[in-house]
């Protein structure tokens, strides 16, 4: 059963954790928010700057996800949550390249609709997904260490 010191040095170790991510993530969407300044500098062709600028809110969406969801990720692997990581990660590996290949499908048909950020954006949603139950279950690994240690001492 873990100690009172232990449950809050998780704790600690956890908001430092978040902390990082947060402030990382801010350090890239800020890099990711220069993309439409610096386009120029790689290509001359406007209808690729465009395409580029066009994912850039995407991007910053993925890059403000990613190092919380690795800070939590972190953190439940320091916590031995194989079980839960290896089960998540085994149903993004079906879930991911069937919303892909139906993009593709749908590019293949001749929908107009598709493009760029229709790629883009499935992986932003697998991003989100990734990030909340992430960060949920960091968030329940920790309360249920705290409720062990708070009914190891009643």
């Amino acid at each position: 059963l873990p100690s009172k010191g232990r449950a809050k040095a998780l704790r600690n170790t956890l908001r430092n954790f978040l902390k990082a991510g947060v402030i990382y993530g801010g350090v890239m969407m800020s890099a990711a928010l220069c993309i439409p300044f610096i386009s120029r500098i790689f290509t001359a062709d406007q209808y690729v700057i465009s395409l580029v600028n066009s994912v850039v809110p995407l991007l910053v969406a993925v890059f403000g996800m990613d190092n919380i969801l690795m800070a939590s990720e972190g953190f439940l692997l320091g916590q031995k949550d194989l079980n839960f990581i290896g089960k998540m990660y085994a149903s993004f590996f079906v879930a991911v390249p069937y919303f892909m290949l139906r993009v593709k499908r749908a590019a293949l048909a001749g929908n107009p609709a598709i493009n760029l950020t229709s790629v883009w954006s499935v992986f932003v949603t697998y991003q989100f997904v990734r990030f909340a139950v992430l960060l949920v279950r960091a968030l329940m690994v920790q309360r249920r260490t705290e409720l062990e240690v708070s009914k190891e001492a009643a």
